[in-house]
C-alpha cells in the first residue's frame, strides 16, 4: 500500500511502521477515468521515500501524481512528527541551500547531492533575489565554486553530521 513500511525479518515480510494518513492517503491502484479524477490525486498523499537512522525516519511523501512532495521527520524516542518546509532541513546557518538526505551512512552521516547546474541556478536565484541578508555570504561561499561548474560537472556532494 502507501501507508505501511516493511521490513524482512528472518526472510519474511513484517509490516514495521504504519502511517496514518487519514483522508489524504492515495489509492494504491488508482483507477483515472477523467481530468477530475486525476486532479483528486493530486490532493493525496503516497509515501515515496523512507530513509531511516537509529533516532530518525527521514520521510517523503509525493502529492497524488504530482511532482510535488512534502517531508516530515519521525523522532523514535519522543514519536513526534515534524513537517520540514520546502525542499527538507532549511540551511539556517547562512540560508544556503535546503537539504534532504538521499543516503544514510553509518548510522550518523546524512548523505545528498546536487547537480551542479541545479546548484548554479539556485545560488543565482538567492543572490539574485535579493531578499535574503544574507545572499552576499552564500555567494561568497559556494561563488566561487559555482563559477567553476558547468552543466556536465559532477554532482555537489552534501554532507551532514
Amino acid at each position: 500500500g502507501v501507508d505501511t513500511l516493511k521490513m524482512l525479518n528472518d526472510l519474511k515480510l513484517e509490516s514495521y511502521a504504519t502511517f496514518d494518513i487519514g483522508d489524504l492517503k492515495m489509492d494504491p491502484h488508482p483507477i483515472i477515468e477523467s481530468d477530475a479524477a486525476a486532479n483528486k490525486l493530486k490532493e493525496k498523499l503516497r509515501i515515496s521515500d523512507v530513509k531511516e537512522n537509529e533516532a530518525y525516519l527521514f520521510i517523503k511523501l509525493d502529492f497524488g501524481i504530482s511532482d510535488s512532495s512534502t517531508y516530515f521527520l519521525f523522532n523514535k524516542q519522543t514519536l513526534e512528527t515534524v513537517h520540514l518546509p520546502d525542499d527538507g532541513f532549511i540551511n539556517d546557518m547562512d540560508t544556503g541551500i535546503s537539504f534532504w538526505p538521499q543516503y544514510v551512512y553509518n548510522d550518523s552521516i546524512l548523505i545528498a547531492y546536487k547537480d551542479a547546474f541545479s546548484l548554479t541556478k539556485l545560488i543565482q536565484k538567492t543572490h539574485s533575489s535579493g531578499e535574503n541578508e544574507n545572499s552576499d555570504k552564500i555567494l561568497d561561499k559556494f561563488g566561487l565554486m559555482a563559477k567553476d561548474l558547468t552543466e556536465t560537472s559532477n554532482p555537489v556532494l552534501i554532507v551532514l553530521k
